[in-house]
C-alpha cells in the first residue's frame, strides 16, 4: 500500500492533511527535538560569544555598567506555537552590543557571531533576508 493510497483512505474518512500536520506538530517527540536543537544552537552561539577578559564590569560614559558576559548571557531561546501545531524556536540576543559585534562599527570589526551560528545550523534571519538581524 502506497502513502498516497493511505492518504486517500484517510481523506475518505475525513482526516485532512492539516489534521495530520497538527498531529505530527503536537507530538511529544517532535517538540522534544525542536527544544533539543534550539538548546544546541544556543549553546554553540554562547560558546563563540566574546566575554570581557578583564573579569571586571565596564562602565560607559553614560554611566551604564556593562557586566562581564552580558552579551553571552543574553543569548536566549523563545518558543511559539504555530497554527500548524508545530513548535517554533528562535535563538536571539537582546544585548545592546549585538549589532556592533555582528556588523562592526567605527571602533570594532565585524565578527558575525549570529551569522556563524546560522551558517553552522541553518535557519534564517527574523526578516527572512540573507542578513542576520541581531
Amino acid at each position: 500500500m502506497s502513502v498516497l493510497s493511505i492518504l486517500g483512505d484517510l481523506a475518505n474518512i475525513g482526516v485532512t492533511q492539516k489534521d495530520l500536520d497538527i498531529a505530527i506538530g503536537e507530538s511529544v517527540e517532535i517538540r522534544a527535538a525542536v527544544i533539543a536543537k534550539a538548546n544546541e544552537v544556543q549553546a554553540y552561539w554562547k560558546s563563540i560569544a566574546p566575554v570581557n577578559k578583564t573579569g571586571k564590569p565596564h562602565t560607559l560614559a553614560s554611566g551604564y555598567v556593562d557586566e562581564v558576559g552580558a552579551y553571552r548571557d543574553s543569548i536566549h531561546v523563545t518558543y511559539r506555537n504555530k497554527e500548524s501545531g508545530f513548535l517554533s524556536a528562535k535563538v536571539g540576543t537582546v544585548d545592546y552590543k549585538a549589532r556592533w559585534l555582528e556588523y562592526g562599527s567605527i571602533h570594532n570589526k565585524e565578527y558575525g557571531f549570529a551569522q556563524r551560528t546560522v551558517d553552522r545550523f541553518g535557519g534564517s534571519s527574523i526578516d527572512g533576508s540573507k542578513r542576520v538581524t541581531a
